[in-house]
C-alpha cells in the first residue's frame, strides 16, 4: 500500500484509490482488532467542513471493496450495528477467484507515510523508520502511532499537540504557542493495562495544562555547532488508564557536551516520585550519543544512537532510592529504571523551533517535549 500516492500495488498491478478511501483503508488497517463506528469513520476521512452525514460512508466503503474483490483483495468486514473493521488476514475473499487475501499491515502506519522494521543489525539502523506527520492544523502524530479520532471543538488553535497511541502507553505532548514560538510545554505518559480499553482522546485533550515554561537561557537548535555543552530538560506527567487512584510525575535533565560534528556525551539524570512509593527514586546514566540528519523527509528530523559509556561506572549510574516501596500495583515507571546493561537504542528528534524538541525513544515506546538550551 502506498499512501503517498493513495494507490495499493498487487503483482504488479496497480489499483487507484480516492484520498478518502485511502483515509479509510488506513484507519481500519492500523488498529485491525478495532471497530470503527460510521461517526468515527467520517470524523477520520472526510473534511469537516463539507457536512456529510453518515450515509457517505457505507457507500464509500462499497465502492472501495468493488475495487479491491477485482484483484482478490478482501481488507473490511461489515460489524452489524456497530460498524467496521479490518478483514482477517486468514480470512477467504468473496471475490470468484477465491484466493487466501487480506493486506499487510506490518509496514503501514498513519495517514501519510509508512514504517517497516530494518533487517541491518540495531547497531547499524534503527528499528523504526518514523515520521512525525502533521495530521490537523495543530496535531501531529507519530507514524507509528494507533489512529485517533478528536473533536475539532476541543482543540486550543494556540497550542500544537503532539500524540503517539500504542497498546501499553499513550504519549500525549502540547506546546503552548505565544507570538509564534512555543514558550510552556506538556507531556503526559499514560500507562495501559487492559489494551481494551476505550480511549477517550478528547478528555485527556481537555485536560492539557501548562506549567512547565521555557528555561532561562539561549535556545539550542539539535546538531547545531554553535554550542559546545548544553542542557535538555522535560517534565512528564504520570497516569495510568485503567488506575485513577496512580499518579506520577518525572523530571528529565541532561548535560550535554559536543565531542566532535554529530558525536556527544550526555549524562542523563531524572527524579521520579509515584503514588506506589514513599519518598522519591532517580536515575543517572553516562552516555554516548551519535547524530544523523534525515534527510527524505517533510519535517525536519533526526536520529540518535545512544549508548551507555563504559568509561563510567560506580554507584553514580543506575537506579538510586530515596525511600522505599508502599504498593507494587502502584508502581509503573519504578520496574522500567533498572539497574544492569544499557544496550544500543535510537531517539528520534523533530525540532520544533525555539529550542523545542519532539524526542521519540524507541526503546522505551514513547514520545515527549524537550527544552534544549545553553
Amino acid at each position: 500500500m502506498n499512501i503517498a500516492d493513495n494507490s495499493i500495488s498487487k503483482k504488479n498491478n496497480e489499483i487507484k484509490l480516492t484520498e478518502t478511501e485511502c483515509k479509510i483503508l488506513t484507519l481500519l488497517l492500523l488498529a485491525p482488532k478495532q471497530v470503527f463506528s460510521k461517526e468515527e469513520i467520517l470524523n477520520y476521512a472526510w473534511d469537516q467542513e463539507l457536512n456529510n452525514n453518515t450515509s457517505v460512508v457505507p457507500q464509500a466503503i462499497s465502492i472501495l471493496r468493488k475495487k479491491l474483490y477485482r484483484d482478490g483483495i478482501d481488507a473490511i468486514d461489515t460489524v452489524k450495528g456497530k460498524g467496521y473493521k479490518a478483514t482477517p488476514s486468514r480470512k477467504r475473499c468473496l471475490s470468484k477467484r477465491k484466493k487466501k487475501c487480506g493486506i499487510t499491515i506490518a509496514i503501514l502506519a498513519c495517514s501519510i507515510t509508512t514504517y517497516g522494521f530494518y533487517i541491518q543489525k540495531p547497531d547499524e539502523q534503527p528499528k523504526i523508520d518514523q515520521s512525525l506527520l502533521k495530521v490537523d492544523d495543530n496535531i501531529y502524530q507519530t507514524s507509528n502511532s494507533a489512529p485517533i479520532v478528536v473533536s475539532p471543538e476541543i482543540l486550543n488553535e494556540n497550542v500544537k499537540y503532539f500524540i503517539h497511541v500504542q497498546k501499553k502507553a499513550i504519549s500525549l505532548s502540547a506546546c503552548k504557542i505565544t507570538n509564534q514560538k512555543c514558550t510552556s510545554i506538556y507531556n503526559k505518559i499514560l500507562f495501559i493495562d487492559d489494551e481494551n480499553s476505550k480511549i477517550d482522546m478528547n478528555k485527556l485533550i481537555g485536560d492539557v495544562s501548562f506549567k512547565f515554561d521555557k528555561p532561562k537561557g539561549e535556545p539550542v537548535f539539535c546538531n547545531s555547532n554553535k554550542h559546545s555543552s548544553y542542557k535538555v530538560s522535560s517534565s512528564i506527567n504520570l497516569r495510568a488508564l485503567n488506575n485513577e487512584s496512580y499518579t506520577g510525575h518525572v523530571f528529565v535533565n541532561y548535560d550535554v557536551s559536543q565531542i566532535e560534528t554529530n558525536h556527544y556525551k550526555a549524562e542523563l539524570s531524572a527524579y521520579v516520585k509515584e503514588s506506589g512509593y514513599i519518598g522519591s527514586f532517580g536515575y543517572s546514566v553516562n552516555l554516548n550519543a551519535e547524530t544523523k540528519k534525515i534527510t527524505n523527509q517533510s519535517n525536519e528530523h533526526y536520529i540518535s544512537k545512544i549508548s551507555r559509556d563504559m568509561k563510567y561506572s560506580g554507584i553514580k549510574s543506575g537506579r538510586q532510592q530515596f525511600g522505599t516501596i508502599k504498593d507494587q500495583s502502584q508502581l509503573y515507571a519504578f520496574p522500567l529504571m533498572k539497574n544492569g546493561t544499557h544496550s544500543t537504542y535510537f531517539n528520534h528528534i523533530y525540532p520544533m523551533g525555539n529550542g523545542v524538541n519532539y524526542v521519540y525513544m524507541e526503546n522505551a515506546n514513547i514520545g515527549y517535549l524537550t527544552f534544549f538550551y545553553k
